[in-house]
């Protein structure tokens, strides 16, 4: 059976009111309410341009192909992508279609790769409190060293990704010091919130290494993972999680001080208190930047007095 007897023998299943011709058909329209019959469906190539079973309608502009219509009118499709003609259940075809395009959105698993047991310190913290914050030791192949690997969980402590940065010693670049997992999750998760379980105040920062020197300390932060990657979902987490007040204590530089005002409102407009830590009041005569990695020891000191 040909595609042009094909397309006859289902649309003949509509009834009478089919208008048959050697080159088309004419219907009533189902993409709008039709009383005359308006929608052509061709049953040979028309020009080249106008494959078998395309349709157009001349009153509301619906077009496309033969199985768009045979999913609309519950007739039978066939799979385009098969040079013969397959026919399927118009409602099995587009139930397939739905799930591959479901599957297809779906984001990536995280998948773990291969690591081995943390030992060393790291910029001045042990190794036993990086351990206890999920560190392990990761061979990077690309550059042919090993780099710190650090977890990143969810709210529900799901493991979702991880950065793994370079180690003191290192030939990285600069640009290359944190390597990100494939599709990291930064607009949607915390660094470190998961270890925070009933938290009235958390102190948020931007990186891995200004949240971890900054818990050594005892202080509740958080990792925001860039100033750029606050999102209205990311904020709301801090609500489920019982925060009240947070803390701001970005990077002292010109992207932090723009950024602190711009989180502040919206964190303001889910109800939360912010305080903002303005690490620039800490910059020595000449400096210029600083960050919750290298602050002197007085920031953390008047972090932990206002926080007792």
């Amino acid at each position: 059976m040909d595609k042009g007897q094909f397309v006859r023998e289902q649309l003949s299943r509509l009834g009478s009111g089919v208008q048959f011709t050697d080159q088309q058909a004419k219907i009533l329209c189902p993409f709008h309410a039709d009383k005359n019959p308006s929608l052509d469906v061709a049953l040979i190539e028309i020009h080249g341009k106008v494959g078998v079973g395309g349709f157009n309608c001349w009153s509301c502009s619906a077009s496309g192909g033969w199985n768009k219509l045979a999913y609309k009118l519950g007739l039978d499709a066939w799979d385009q992508e098969q040079s013969a003609l397959t026919p399927h259940n118009a409602f099995s075809v587009l139930a397939d279609d739905l799930e591959r395009k479901q599957e297809a959105s779906k984001p990536k698993q995280y998948q773990k790769p291969p690591t081995e047991p943390w030992t060393g310190g790291w910029r001045g913290l042990t190794g036993g409190f990086l351990r206890n914050h999920g560190a392990e030791s990761y061979w990077d192949r690309m550059a042919s060293e090993y780099r710190l690997w650090l977890p990143i969980h969810d709210l529900h402590n799901n493991l979702v990704g991880h950065v793994a940065a370079r180690l003191p010693d290192s030939r990285i670049a600069d640009k290359l010091k944190y390597l990100n997992s494939e599709d990291f999750p930064a607009k949607k998760v915390w660094y470190c919130l998961n270890y925070e379980t009933k938290p009235h105040t958390v102190v948020a920062v931007e990186g891995p290494y200004d949240c971890l020197r900054f818990r050594s300390f005892g202080i509740p932060a958080i990792g925001q993972l860039g100033v750029g990657q606050l999102s209205v979902e990311k904020a709301s987490q801090l609500i489920a999680r019982g925060v009240q007040r947070i803390v701001l204590a970005y990077d002292a530089d010109e992207a932090g001080r723009k950024a602190t005002p711009e989180s502040a409102k919206l964190f303001k407009s889910l109800g939360l208190e912010v305080v903002d830590m303005n690490l620039s009041r800490y910059l020595a005569p000449g400096q210029t930047k600083m960050d919750p990695g290298d602050a002197p020891q007085a920031v953390m000191d008047d972090l932990l007095a206002f926080l007792a």
